[in-house]
This record gives structure tokens, sequence and C-alpha cells, in this order.
């Protein structure tokens, strides 16, 4: 979800998401990094710290995310609070795989003097939603999806000159192996809906459909929307929007 890849292209929501703008981060990050490979070297227990280690520190399984990411992580988790579950959600990351991601960021954390670390009240409650999410980013305007319905399978006719036109093949889902019709729709996050696009073929990509649409053009400067994976690189079309994807993934192991 929050990547330092995707913060190069919209620093702006740097601030809300993690609290420091992406100057103060990447100025924090090489202190943090230096201070994260000094607590993995002395460290006398394996990751989880349940066990004696047996290997030298980074020798065993490699994470998924980079250190930079995983530090992103976990400073939209101080912030945001959510549970390891919905946040494993997001990163397409098991309970576990988030629980000992941040626990080995934070004892990092904790051990520098520079960050004014404050680990969440046990009184302050986790988001355990999508919608106790989104009530944590007030400035997402719209959640675009696109739908498909099933149809009849259309029937090829002949043109003037006899041949025959095929009809069938752009109504032909490859996801739903059906034929259907496919329109995008847009809601707030009070359920409002706020858009409804013509019916198209359903062989339609739903990135296709959203730049036909346009729809995202419509957002003001201090309004943001989100998407699912399936509008992986919408963000270059948009440059100066705030659009928010899950991180797609890219490596087959986790850690």
């Amino acid at each position: 979800m929050i990547t330092y890849q995707k913060l190069l292209k919209k620093p702006q929501v740097a601030k809300s998401l993690v609290g420091m703008s992406l100057t103060e981060f990447d100025k924090f990050y090489d202190e943090f990094e230096k201070t994260h490979e000094e607590c993995l070297q002395t460290s006398m227990t394996t990751r989880t710290g349940k066990k004696k280690r047996q290997r030298a520190a980074g020798a065993g399984r490699k994470h998924k995310y980079d250190l930079r990411d995983r530090l992103l992580l976990t400073l939209f988790w101080l912030k945001a609070y959510t549970t390891y579950e919905l946040l494993g959600f997001f990163y397409d990351l098991n309970k576990t795989n988030i629980e000992d991601n941040l626990n080995l960021i934070l004892n990092t954390l904790a051990s520098m003097a520079s960050f004014n670390f404050e680990s969440p009240k046990a009184d302050r409650k986790k988001l355990s939603s999508v919608a106790e999410i989104m009530d944590a980013f007030p400035g997402v305007r719209l959640i675009v999806d696109a739908k498909e319905q099933r149809i009849e399978r259309p029937k090829n006719k002949k043109d003037k000159d006899g041949n025959v036109q095929d009809r069938q093949k752009p109504y032909y889902s490859g996801m739903k192996k059906m034929h259907t019709l496919k329109n995008q729709a847009a809601i707030s996050p009070t359920g409002l809906v706020e858009h409804t696009s013509e019916s198209v073929p359903g062989s339609t990509h739903d990135l296709t459909l959203l730049r036909q649409t346009d729809l995202l053009s419509k957002l003001a400067d201090d309004e943001a929307a989100m998407l699912d994976k399936g509008y992986d690189g919408i963000t270059a079309d948009y440059p100066d929007k705030k659009l928010y994807l899950p991180f797609p993934c890219q490596i087959s192991h986790c850690g």
C-alpha cells in the first residue's frame, strides 16, 4: 500500500500517512538503517526472539519488502494503528508476517534517541475494517471499482457483404469465463453512489474503462481516490492526483 516508490510520485501525502515529510523520512532513514544493522548484529536471538541465533544476522529467509518500505509500513501502523489482519490485507502478508515485521522495526525505533517513540496506548482502538481505515484518511472522496453482469451470448451477424461479424469475442470476459457487460462505479466513504459509467463489453479492462471515463480528473486538489490492484498504472496518467492502490505482490516468498 505505502511504498517508497509510490511516495516519490506523491510526496505531498507522506505527512498524512507516516507523520513526516518525504525529506524528513529520507534523513531519518539514513540513521535508522545504521542503527537497525547494529541491532541485528548484536542480537543473540532469532528474528522472533524465541530461539538462540544459529546463523549470522541476515542469513535467513529474505523479507518480501526492503527495509525502507518496512519502516514506512511501521510508521503507518503507528499513525493509523490497524489490526494486523487489515494491514496484512493491504500489504499481501499474513498476520504473523506483519507482527514479525513490526516487532523487528519497533525494537530499533525504541533504541533511537532521535525518534520520539511512543507505543500505542492499551486503550487505543485498533482499526479493524476498511471503513475505519477510510475514516482515518478523510481526504478520500471516491472508491472506484468495476463490476460485470452476465448476459446471453451475442449472436454473430453478417454485414452487407456477407461477412460474418464476431459479436461474441468483445463480450467474453476471461476473468468470469462468460459473456458479460461491465460498468464502472464510484462511491463515497459514506456509501453514496457518485458515479456509474455506461455499459461496455466485458472484455474491456478496468483500467481502460477508467481512462475512457476520465473520472479521476474531476477530483479536487485536496481529494483522493482508492482503487484496487486492477488499476495499476493509473498513477502515471494522473501524477498530480492523490491515488491509493494496494502494492502489487511481485516476490513469491514472504518475510
